[in-house]
């Protein structure tokens, strides 16, 4: 007799786990401006990710006007590069360069007494050229610097061949490039006359040109080079409690979101004020706590000689507790806050506007979306990362309701598993009868 009243459960309970998500299935919802392209992105503020239940984002979507999902895929907001260029100082040395012997002969005529003398001398003599080495001062950058050569040469129409040397004193100066040829006779070239691949750090670099240029001298030297825009960071305040534990003085707070934030700072309650003391984290109780940062110092005050104190790194800390274990206990406690990255969610749009994201569903746990996978694209190249749009005004979707799992849920959770392992069972137990039967 065959199962029935498995298969019958598996319906009943499955259709509910495994159909598509609606937007009432969400806590939130709001929608979102209009576009040109299809491929869109929308930058997720804080509150949307305090709202969240998973880690990795998995729990928020994209509907277009008759409630179909749209592909999808949230990643982090890229830093901006932003090209720069300067013009660069540089100084002139003459330096005498010597050359093959010559012998000169001159002739000296002396006419006396009505007779013509002649006095020929004969020397060999050293010539010297006259040699401009050019020393460029480089700017304190943490791009990859290229340099962009204006000058002028005798032969004008040969290849300029010039020897590159960078250090960061005039007595270590190390060579890059002994045979770099440059050439300023194609104006519609300009990498014909650039010197690119500077190491950072350098403070200085030394051009000297080949013993066949006649003339070379420098006229113009711009620095080509990138700059990362510092990075973005969420900030959200949480609140503070003090507690006692083990008669030891400690505040107290929990993670307000379940998206892991990068990092925290401590600010001091009172003006002109320095915090020393130690972090904590733990997922359950206070002994299985673990020690985050310790002996870290926060300050606000302000003067020349003071540095302002850095957040404190919590990458891949994905607690739910953490307490602050203070030196000395302040007048008034400080504040704390948490920095979370900045997302993104990119996807692809249809026709059926406007579109509407949704977020907010303890119920998905699982995998985010994988637009980019399916196009095979790269969205953090420039110009394949479509329309910026933004996000209307909050609303209410399917409620609070969706953040929290209902009581008595959790039986009916484990009771669809226990079936689909039955399932299981009982399918592979069939297809092994099967099996035998078809040996027979």
């Amino acid at each position: 007799m065959k199962p029935r009243w498995l298969y019958i459960l598996l319906l009943v309970f499955g259709q509910q786990s495994f159909a598509a998500p609606a937007i009432s299935d969400f806590a939130y919802r709001a929608e979102l401006t209009t576009a040109t392209q299809r491929l869109q992105r929308v930058e997720l503020p804080v509150d949307v990710l305090l709202d969240l239940t998973a880690s990795n984002l998995a729990d928020i979507a994209i509907f277009d006007a008759n409630g179909k999902t749209l592909p999808h895929s949230v990643q982090l907001v890229q830093q901006r590069k932003i090209k720069k260029q300067i013009d660069l100082n540089f100084h002139i040395f003459d330096s005498f360069q010597k050359q093959y012997s010559k012998v000169v002969t001159t002739r000296e005529q002396n006419q006396q007494n009505g007779q013509l003398s002649e006095l020929q001398t004969t020397e060999t003599i050293q010539t010297q050229q006259l040699r401009q080495d050019y020393l460029i001062e480089l700017p304190d950058n943490s791009g990859v610097m290229d340099l962009e050569l204006e000058w002028q040469q005798a032969p004008e129409n040969q290849l300029l061949q010039v020897k590159v040397e960078v250090g960061s004193d005039l007595d270590n100066m190390r060579s890059i490039d002994n045979h770099k040829v440059l050439s300023n006779i194609n104006p519609d070239a300009p990498e014909w006359r650039f010197i690119r691949k500077i190491p950072i750090g350098q403070k200085y670099l030394r051009i000297t040109a080949a013993d066949n240029i006649n003339r070379f001298e420098l006229q113009k030297v711009t620095g080509h080079y990138q700059e990362t825009e510092p990075e973005r960071k969420l900030w959200h305040p949480v609140e503070v409690s003090p507690i006692v534990i083990d008669d030891q003085r400690y505040l107290s707070f929990d993670s307000p979101s379940s998206v892991i934030a990068s990092a925290l700072r401590i600010i001091p309650g009172e003006s002109h004020r320095m915090i020393k003391g130690s972090l904590y984290a733990s997922n359950t109780e206070f002994k299985n706590k673990r020690l985050i940062q310790s002996r870290f110092r926060q300050h606000n005050i302000e003067g020349e000689n003071i540095k302002p104190s850095q957040p404190i790194s919590l990458a891949n800390q994905a607690y739910r507790h953490w307490w602050l274990s203070l030196e000395q206990q302040p007048a008034i406690n400080p504040s704390v806050e948490l920095a979370y990255p900045v997302y993104e969610i990119i996807f692809l749009g249809n026709k059926n506007e406007p579109f509407t994201i949704a977020w907010g569903n303890y119920q998905i746990q699982g995998r985010t979306g994988n637009l980019a996978e399916v196009m095979n694209s790269d969205f953090n190249q420039t110009g394949k990362r479509g329309d910026v749009i933004k996000m209307k005004s909050t609303e209410l979707s399917g409620g609070i309701s969706r953040l929290y799992p209902e009581p008595g849920v959790a039986w009916k959770t484990g009771l669809l598993w226990a079936l689909l392992i039955i399932a299981v069972l009982v399918t592979g137990r069939m297809a092994y009868a099967l099996y035998r039967d078809m040996n027979t």
